[in-house]
Order: C-alpha cells, then structure tokens, then sequence
C-alpha cells in the first residue's frame, strides 16, 4: 500500500484518462458529513408528476451513515459507512465556443458533451477502486443518485470557487461550463484545498 499522496496522484491520473477534466480530494470530515452529504437522494422527487404537489417520502430513498465497513443500498435507503472516507471532486467540461451559440442546435450540444462520458468516467473509476479493493460511494452523471452537494465538494477540493449565480462553481481554468461529480472512497487520499483565485 502507497501513502496517501502516491494514491491521489494515482486516482488524479487514472481519473484524467477515464474523462474527467479536473480532479481534486478532501477529507469527509464529520462537518461535510453534517452539511454537504444530503439526507436523501433526489430520486423520483424531481418528477415532473410532483408539480404543484407535497413529494411523498417515497420518492426518494434516506441517506443514512451506519456502523458497517461498507457502503451498501437497499429498496429502502443507501447506507454510507461510519469510516474514514474521502470525497473526490470531478468536473467534465462543455466547450466555452459552443456555449455561446445557445439556443442552436450547436448550442445544445455544449450541455450535451458535458454528459457524453459521464457512464464511462463512472463505470471506469468505480472498477478502478474496486480493482484495487477499495470503493466508490455514489454516481457520477445520475443527478437522482447523487449523496452530496458537488459544487460543496468542488469548493472544498480547490476546484473552483462559489459563484453570485449559486448554480455554479466558478474555476479558474474553465470558468462555468461543465459539470461537477462528487463520490466518496475509503481510498485514503491526500486532500487538496480551497483556492481563491481573485475577485
């Protein structure tokens, strides 16, 4: 077994080749566990057979972290371990050019390319760790799998930055196109930190 730093470069480099365009890592403290871990999944609760109604709580199943070594999910919720684990922040990036063209058929496929590799970039990274024993909690690319905040996750990893939109964190390589990932490993990691990259 490497330290926590070989490992990072390692996932940082394997992740890059599955697709993802930035990467980054921090410690799920018990505060990110409390404030950007969500208590439920989205699930089927952004259906648009809930407009103008209450979503039941069948809609969408509870996260709950739980004393086991494993993370596991039933019908009924998805069981984060009570373990030292590690939330990598991913983003996959849209084109600045195309963006401009919203409204178009080119346009559309600025958002579009953002999600293209999002199957393989999961699938990839999942089987990764698992290959080397460890796991991958959460979805990439499935916003109703979700387990937490992926602009918290970008920001506490150093990605980007919050932005006044709210929507969207902020990067200085980037700026706003692309889409944020976050999933958590037992993979221990070496985090990097928050930036500030300017007014």
């Amino acid at each position: 077994q490497g330290t926590p730093e070989e490992a990072s470069r390692m996932l940082r480099a394997a992740v890059r080749a599955y697709g993802a365009s930035l990467v980054g890592y921090s410690e799920l403290t018990q505060e990110h566990r409390d404030h950007v871990i969500f208590s439920y999944e989205k699930g089927d609760s952004n259906n648009e057979k809930y407009i103008g109604t209450t979503i039941p709580v069948t809609a969408a199943r509870p996260i709950v972290l739980e004393n086991v070594p494993k993370a596991y999910e039933t019908t009924e919720k998805l069981v984060i371990p009570n373990v030292p684990l590690w939330e990598i922040a991913m983003s996959t990036q849209g084109s600045n050019e195309l963006w401009r063209s919203a409204g178009t058929l080119l346009g559309g496929m600025a958002n579009g390319n953002t999600f293209y590799n999002c199957a393989n970039l999961h699938a990839s990274t999942y089987n990764f760790l698992r290959y080397l024993g460890y796991q991958l909690i959460g979805t990439i690319g499935n916003d109703a799998r979700y387990v937490g905040s992926e602009g918290g996750a970008a920001i506490m990893a150093g990605l980007g930055e919050a932005s006044r939109q709210k929507l969207y964190t902020l990067t200085p390589e980037y700026g706003a196109p692309g889409r944020l990932y976050g999933v958590l490993t037992d993979l221990p990691l070496e985090p990097t930190h928050p930036i500030d990259f300017g007014p």
